[in-house]
């Protein structure tokens, strides 16, 4: 009997000892699940605090660039406020080249009739604001001194006609704003030291034909000795210019006999 109850004792531990496991396996699993959901929670609501913060940020940089582009495009609206100049339209040039021209005396008046009237208020004139006159490849035989009347001229083109002698273009030493001029193509260009008396009439020339006019060209001309069989007075300033030599004027008589001829012929 004693050993029956001992082995029924027993049995009853056992048995306790499997409830006990039990229960402590299931107490276990129940804090690990709370410790889960925990954590779950806790980061649920740090990923939304993130997602908030990140979206706050966002926003806020959202909110800068906006602003940002909107200050930009006020500063551009206020510089095309500023900056609206209103071109003027008006008329610097004035090109004739290619014609049959052989003299441009009263040019002035000429232009007076063609240019437009200036659609703004100007102190100068439609005519004084002419800065480039092309009248190259004429039959001109001289530079009137009209051309003198455009007085911010500054670029002449008066190469390709036929100007014969240095005196016929001295009217040039008066146009205080010329910096550019072509004269090759002419029959003067074949008198010795063309092209220092032209640099000397012209003094603020900075391009002579293309060229532009070198120091040492400017050095000669201040020795203002005879050089190339020119008369000059006592300060210096030339009287009479060397003229083209006898073969080249009977060379020319002959062309102009000979074009004359086929114009008779035909």
């Amino acid at each position: 009997m004693k050993r029956k109850e001992a082995k029924k004792k027993e049995d009853v531990e056992e048995k306790n000892e499997n409830i006990n496991e039990t229960d402590k396996k299931k107490n276990e699993e129940e804090e690990q699940l709370k410790a889960k959901k925990v954590k779950n929670e806790s980061n649920e609501i740090y990923e939304g605090k993130l997602r908030d913060d990140i979206s706050e940020t966002k926003g806020k940089k959202f909110n800068e660039l906006n602003t940002g582009a909107i200050k930009k495009e006020d500063a551009k609206q206020n510089q095309e406020k500023k900056r609206k100049i209103k071109f003027k339209k008006y008329c610097n040039a004035f090109n004739v080249s290619n014609n049959k021209l052989t003299t441009v005396e009263g040019i002035h008046t000429v232009l007076e009739m063609l240019l437009p009237e200036l659609s703004f208020p100007s102190k100068l004139s439609k005519v004084q604001l002419i800065q480039w006159v092309d009248i190259s490849r004429n039959k001109l035989t001289s530079i009137h001194r009209d051309i003198c009347e455009l007085p911010y001229l500054k670029i002449l083109y008066a190469h390709g006609n036929n100007i014969q002698e240095i005196e016929k273009v001295t009217a040039l030493g008066n146009c205080k704003s010329l910096t550019a001029l072509t004269l090759y193509g002419n029959p003067m260009d074949h008198i010795k030291g063309y092209r220092n008396f032209i640099i000397e009439m012209c003094p603020l020339l900075e391009k002579l034909d293309g060229a532009v006019i070198s120091e040492k060209e400017l050095d000669i001309i201040k020795f203002h000795g005879s050089r190339y069989g020119e008369v000059r007075d006592k300060k210096g300033n030339v009287r009479r210019y060397p003229k083209l030599p006898e073969e080249i004027i009977k060379t020319l008589q002959l062309a102009e006999q000979n074009n004359q001829e086929k114009k008779e012929d035909n």
